[in-house]
């Protein structure tokens, strides 16, 4: 008879260890609604310049451009180095940072 059988010892369950929470948590975060962060400009710059360059960050004095990649990337590429200072040398095939 399954109901005269004496019940299982209850076992206790051990607890699990609370995460630290994030701070942008929605649970948590209290920032107002509509604001952002404040990111430094310089900081999201070096981001996405990484992000673009990918294994060539950080970029030294002389470039070479990966010719592989998707040529919208190296259009992307191309432009970010004029901003930041370089000059094509089209017998090199590469970018060299100007000098002042």
């Amino acid at each position: 008879d399954e109901e005269a059988q004496a019940p299982a010892p209850a076992v206790p369950q051990a607890k699990p260890k609370a995460k630290p929470r994030n701070p942008r948590d929605p649970l948590v975060d209290t920032t107002p609604f509509g604001s952002e962060p404040t990111a430094s400009p310089e900081a999201s710059a070096n981001a996405d310049d990484a992000a673009l360059f990918g294994a060539l960050w950080p970029l030294g004095e002389i470039v070479k451009l990966d010719a592989t990649v998707d040529r919208r990337v190296l259009r992307q590429q191309r432009d970010r180095l004029g901003v930041l200072g370089y000059e094509f040398a089209p017998l090199s095939q590469d970018w060299h940072l100007a000098k002042a």
